[in-house]
Formats: structure tokens, C-alpha cells, sequence
């Protein structure tokens, strides 16, 4: 935009010059010829010429010279020209090949933008497949290292199950926590308060009581009397009827929703799992472990640590919110 601007101002500098030099070479002409006619005027008039005074010759002679200077400025007006045309179609030639090396250059850019998108595109690609590449390298050395690993084949003294007679230990799992359970002692206050309770069915068939806190646990406990028929005895007789009052089943209540120590809590020395499993004679002794489907990895991996201590281990799953309980009708432990 500035270049176009300086040509335009550059051609109409040239072009007003001009006209000012035609200019004042008509005025010198148109003088000439004036004054020319006056002579001749004067001439006619007087008859023969008479002799011309000095200033006449003098001004015939600067005449001559501004004739010839006018002359010598036309032609130089006529260079000038020539000389502008030759300028202007220099300057045309010249933006031609501006606007030819502007094309070029576009021409350039635009392939460098393309070039520099491809490259662009082409190290995005490079880095998919480095990733994948990484990928898949990680995945073998994974693989390797699964290939590597040794088998551990567990081997339980006592592959067969059992059902438990004797002593038995019971242990909560809940939480991915582990808790003694005060069964005995909590059957023992069953025992006794149901002895306290039996009055009360006279007027009904069951009684309901909760005993507790023990150890974290409640006991719930529901008694019921049983009528007797009437049936024949030997020799004829007939014994007449009567009841008996019967446990009809128990249910533990904990007081938290997370009770006992943690896996790694409860086989450190001294902790209260270690305290809990010593009253247990390994050779008399099934460890019962209630468990609920949240801690079936700390399951089998205390089920391994007490085959290590010499017990006999006993599973109870449980489903969630499910609570632990008995009956006399109920199915005791089966023991490996």
C-alpha cells in the first residue's frame, strides 16, 4: 500500500513540471509573435524600413534566444516524457515482478504451514504408537512375570471335614476385623437368667430376653414351653400330660459396627486375638470363624496361620446383615 501511494505521489510531481516548462515556452512564443507583428505593423505605415535603432537588434537578438532556449526546453520536455514513460513502464515492470515474488512468497508460506501441520500430525502419531509400544511392553513383562511366579499348593494336615466334637472357640470376621466371641459365657448367662424366666410361661408360650454387653456382643434368647400329650405306657397304664420348657434359639447382637483388630493388628504379639486364642488347647480345640463376605480374603489367610498353630479350623459364612445365631435344631461345625 505505501509503495502505490509513493508511485502515484512520484508520477504527479513529474507530470506538473512538464506542464509548467510547456507553459512558459507558449508564453515566450506568443511573445515572440507579438512582437513580431508590431514591427511588421510599423513597417506598413512608414513605407520602407527604416534603420532599426540598437535596442531593436538587441531585442531580435534576445528574440533568438529565447526562441532557441524554448526550443532547447521543448526538447528537453519531449526527453522528459520519454523519459517518464520509460520510468512508468519500469515501475509497472516492477510491480510485476513484486507482486510475482509476493505470490511466491504466499506460495512458500502456505506450504510451510502444510509441512509444519504434517510434521505435527506425524510426531502426534509417533507418540500413539511409543504409548502403545510402552503398553504392550509393560503387559509382556507383566505376563513374564505372572509366567515366573511359583505355584503354592497349601497342604491342610486334614483335607476332611469333620464335625466338631468338644471344645470349640468362636471368632467374628466382619468389617475385615476379627473378634473373640464369648459364646460359652454368654450360654452360661443364658443358663442361668432363663432358670429366673421360666415363671412367666404360665401365662404364655414363649419369653424373650437380652442379655449383655459381653465382650461386644448382646445375647437374645427366646424360651417356650412345649405341651405334652397324653400316651400309653407299658402294662397298660397312661401317662397323663405336662410340659416342658425348651430353648427355641439365640442370636448375638454386636454393640459397633466395627469391632475386634485388623488382620495384621490380631497377629502382632499380644494383641487380643493372640490373648483370646491362647485359652484353646490346639489338641483339643476347633477355632470357628463367622464370616461375612467382605472378609473372605482374611478368612483364608487366618484359616492358614492357625493350621500353622495346630488347630482345626471350622468356616461359618454369613450373608450381609445376616447376624449370627442357633438353635437346638440347628447344624454344628464342620472342621478341617
Amino acid at each position: 500500500m505505501s509503495k502505490r501511494q509513493h508511485g502515484e505521489i512520484e508520477s504527479f510531481g513529474s507530470d506538473s513540471f512538464t506542464d509548467v516548462v510547456t507553459n512558459m515556452v507558449a508564453i515566450l512564443i506568443i511573445l515572440v509573435l507579438v512582437v513580431g507583428m508590431r514591427i511588421k505593423q510599423g513597417a506598413a505605415v512608414d513605407g520602407d524600413p527604416p534603420a532599426l535603432p540598437a535596442d531593436v537588434e538587441e531585442l531580435k537578438l534576445k528574440i533568438s534566444a529565447l526562441t532557441a532556449d524554448a526550443l532547447r526546453q521543448a526538447g528537453e520536455v519531449d526527453r522528459l516524457r520519454v523519459s517518464i514513460v520509460a520510468r512508468g513502464q519500469e515501475r509497472d515492470r516492477l510491480a510485476q515482478v513484486a507482486a510475482l515474488k509476493r505470490r511466491d512468497l504466499d506460495a512458500r508460506r502456505a506450504q510451510l504451514d502444510a509441512e509444519t501441520r504434517q510434521s505435527f500430525d506425524g510426531q502426534r502419531a509417533l507418540a500413539s504408537l511409543e504409548q502403545q509400544i510402552q503398553q504392550v511392553e509393560a503387559e509382556l513383562s507383566q505376563s513374564q512375570q505372572v509366567t515366573r511366579q511359583t505355584v503354592k499348593i497349601v497342604c491342610y494336615p486334614t483335607p476332611i471335614s469333620k464335625v466338631v466334637e468338644g471344645t470349640e472357640g468362636h471368632f467374628q470376621l466382619k468389617a475385615n476385623r476379627i473378634i473373640a466371641i464369648p459364646l460359652d459365657r454368654l450360654v452360661e448367662r443364658l443358663k442361668e437368667d432363663a432358670r429366673e424366666q421360666v415363671w412367666k410361661l404360665r401365662d404364655r408360650d414363649s419369653v424373650t430376653e437380652v442379655l449383655g454387653p459381653l465382650g461386644g456382643f448382646r445375647l437374645r434368647y427366646t424360651i417356650v414351653r412345649r405341651d405334652l400329650q397324653p400316651r400309653a405306657m407299658p402294662g397298660g397304664a397312661v401317662a397323663t400330660g405336662g410340659s416342658v420348657v425348651q430353648l427355641d434359639e439365640w442370636t448375638l447382637i454386636p454393640t459397633s459396627g466395627q469391632l475386634g483388630e485388623t488382620l495384621d493388628e490380631a497377629l502382632a504379639s499380644g494383641s487380643e486375638f493372640r490373648a483370646a486364642l491362647g485359652q484353646y488347647d490346639p489338641k483339643k480345640t476347633t477355632i470357628t470363624l463367622w464370616t461375612y463376605p467382605d472378609s473372605f480374603a482374611e478368612f483364608r489367610a487366618l484359616k492358614e496361620q492357625l493350621h500353622l498353630a495346630g488347630y482345626l479350623v471350622a468356616g461359618r459364612p454369613l450373608p450381609d446383615g445376616v447376624p449370627i445365631s442357633g438353635s437346638p435344631d440347628g447344624s454344628k461345625s464342620s472342621a478341617q
